[in-house]
């Protein structure tokens, strides 16, 4: 079976023991990696949930998914993500986004593709080089500024095969501007679900 990534937020009535013992179970399932949720009005506190999942956990890859350069400085992110990577003993990945729900909420828009991009410039040079930065993307633009600068892309939008190629295909011209390689790019695409058969039907 092929791996794949699990996105999750922590409510604010689940307990973080609950969160230790599910992020667990993900990693008893084979999953790869756990993006967790980025949206301070909606969900606990991102980084403290990657750290109890680095200590309940040994192998699974540790992601914010994602957090963006406005509600947290570009310096705490950089603290905070080195943190993880050090706790996790070098499993964490920085997930990077313009920012919506955690910029909605407080009367804000999500930032524009040069201001995303100074942030990933700042990252690279006061982050640690094993620390990939993956990012965000739907629309043109952030998909060709993935392909440029990051290490691969957490691709959303509506799961249409004709808008997911046309997707790919911004990244690789991305890519191709910036004369890297594919093999050297991840692409990790997210598609809501539900465990709840009632859910789906309504």
């Amino acid at each position: 079976m092929t791996s794949f990534d699990v996105s999750a937020g922590i409510s604010p009535r689940q307990s973080f023991d609950s969160w230790a013992a599910f992020v667990a179970g993900l990693e008893a399932e084979g999953v790869r990696r756990v993006w967790v949720i980025d949206s301070q009005l909606a969900m606990k506190d991102v980084y403290a949930g990657l750290v109890v999942a680095a200590l309940n956990t040994t192998r699974i890859g540790l992601g914010t998914g994602v957090t963006n350069a406005v509600t947290r400085h570009p310096t705490v992110t950089a603290n905070a993500i080195a943190a993880v990577h050090e706790i996790s003993h070098g499993r964490a990945v920085l997930g990077l986004g313009a920012g919506d729900s955690a910029l909605y909420g407080i009367g804000l828009k999500p930032q524009k593709v040069a201001e995303v991009a100074d942030a990933i410039g700042f990252f690279r040079s006061h982050l640690e080089s094993s620390v990939p930065i993956y990012l965000a993307v739907s629309q043109e633009r952030m998909c060709a500024l993935a392909g440029r600068v990051a290490d691969g892309a957490i691709v959303m939008g509506p799961a249409q095969p004709d808008m997911v190629r046309r997707q790919v295909g911004w990244i690789e011209s991305g890519l191709h501007a910036a004369r890297r390689s594919r093999a050297d790019f991840d692409l990790a695409f997210i598609a809501p679900t539900s465990t709840d058969v009632e859910d789906v039907r309504s």
